[in-house]
């Protein structure tokens, strides 16, 4: 039987035309028909969806599924066609910045271009190291490279959403909305002062937007550590998601520092197996 808690799974980006796939980070993007996918496997495993407002009311059974999303792509708004057939909420995570700016992530930058150069697995690696820089300095050594527009969106494949395109989704009844940060820093990389903007800043912008608090925060790239988890604490956020796999335990989640720090199962998982609708039916029969 299923220790008390629920899992919580991590989607990034998605995409209706079967011939984007090629032209996208495979750890990343997954198509509209495999997030399907996933969630029916979950269903047919007997898991239910929680509503992300009722987590702390939540029975915790063990085989209930948080869903959630990381950046706030525009493509997000594909999964709306999905949770409404099977009449899920879902949890999605905005970076003021792309927002406000209209750019592109680092990543997606770095990915489209570097791809024609060389191999996936020297991107991914390549990609990995980056992660260590500032995100300034980042973004600096690219334009350099790939010119001063490289950041400007050309099509919806990988833009983030507007202000008001953000406005419109989130007022969607199976929308929760939830902060990532100002500009996708990583915040163990951060001053204590850096980490407070970047969580403050998102934050004050998602509720001015939404017109409503916001309680929840997932770290970029998952990173935490205890001051993190302190600046958190001190904004006011309940419920703080990291990258890192299994179950949030239902017993543990009367302490703070643990509802700041709770699990996340990423998918697609980075490895050479893309089959993302595969990789969480490994995930149900190891959590039965």
């Amino acid at each position: 039987m299923s220790e008390p808690g629920f899992h919580t799974l991590l989607f990034h980006a998605l995409y209706k035309d079967e011939s984007h796939r090629e032209m996208t980070h495979p750890f990343l993007y997954i198509s509209l028909e495999e997030l399907e996918g996933c969630i029916k496997v979950l269903l047919d495993n007997g898991y239910t969806f929680l509503d992300p407002a009722e987590l702390g009311s939540c029975n915790g059974s063990g085989k209930d599924i948080l869903l959630t999303f990381d950046d706030g792509y525009y493509d997000n708004y594909h999964a709306l066609e999905v949770l409404e057939k099977y009449s899920i909420r879902a949890l999605f995570f905005y970076v003021k910045q792309q927002i406000v700016e209209q750019k592109l992530f680092w990543w997606e930058v770095y990915f489209r271009n570097r791809i024609t150069e060389t191999s996936f697995r020297d991107v991914y690696e390549e990609m990995q190291e980056l992660k260590k820089l500032p995100r300034a300095r980042i973004e600096s050594m690219l334009k350099e490279r790939y010119g001063e527009d490289c950041f400007e969106p050309d099509d919806d494949l990988n833009r983030p959403m507007t202000v008001d395109e953000l406005k419109r989704f989130a007022a969607h009844p199976l929308v929760e909305i939830g902060v990532h940060s100002a500009s996708h820093e990583i915040l163990t990389n951060c001053t204590r002062e850096e980490v407070l903007h970047e969580m403050e800043g998102c934050k004050r912008f998602l509720e001015e937007v939404t017109e409503g608090s916001i309680p929840f925060i997932s770290y970029p790239n998952g990173d935490f550590n205890d001051e993190v988890l302190a600046v958190a604490g001190d904004l006011g956020f309940e419920w703080g998601f990291t990258t890192l796999p299994g179950l949030n335990r239902r017993k543990r989640l009367g302490e703070r520092s643990y509802r700041l720090s709770l699990r996340r199962n990423v998918f697609p998982v980075p490895n050479d197996d893309n089959n993302v609708v595969r990789q969480v039916e490994i995930f149900a029969e190891q959590n039965r």
